[in-house]
């Protein structure tokens, strides 16, 4: 969706379970299945010399947390004006519809585990309409 060198192993896309994906990966799927009001999940892997320009989400029920599993010296996240780097085995949690850009400028991949939770006061909301194109993505990549 955001250029070459990045890519999503999704095990949940918007509600919806990827059975295959969490049979492959039954630590992960116990774990997830402790994440209350789990909407999205999956690793996101960010090949070396990869840029995410800045972009922002359209969910505005949810937050984004990642779970930094593989992290090289020099990726880091820019959301607003905060840069963080991610460290492997600790979790932050954002905003998506804030503006943000990822970089990996290290020698290996990046990998965390990516995944989107209810906003308190959101848990039993609709979640919001998909835009056409992203819908059209997630399809084609079912």
């Amino acid at each position: 969706m955001y250029g070459e060198g990045w890519s999503v192993y999704g095990l949940v896309a918007f509600g919806e379970r990827i059975e295959d994906a969490l049979e492959a990966c039954p630590d992960t799927a116990s774990a997830l299945a402790n994440v209350p009001h789990l909407t999205t999940a999956g690793f996101s892997r960010m090949a070396p010399n990869t840029h995410i320009k800045p972009h922002q989400g359209w969910v505005t029920t949810v937050y984004r947390a990642h779970l930094g599993l593989v992290v090289p010296e020099g990726c880091a996240l820019r959301v607003g004006d905060e840069t963080r780097q991610w460290r492997e085995g600790e979790t932050f949690v954002f905003d998506d519809t804030v503006t943000h850009e990822a970089w990996n400028y290290g020698t290996s991949d990046r990998v965390v585990l990516l995944f989107d939770f209810a906003r308190p006061g959101y848990e039993n909301m609709p979640q919001d309409q998909l835009p056409a194109s992203v819908a059209g993505f997630v399809r084609s990549s079912g």
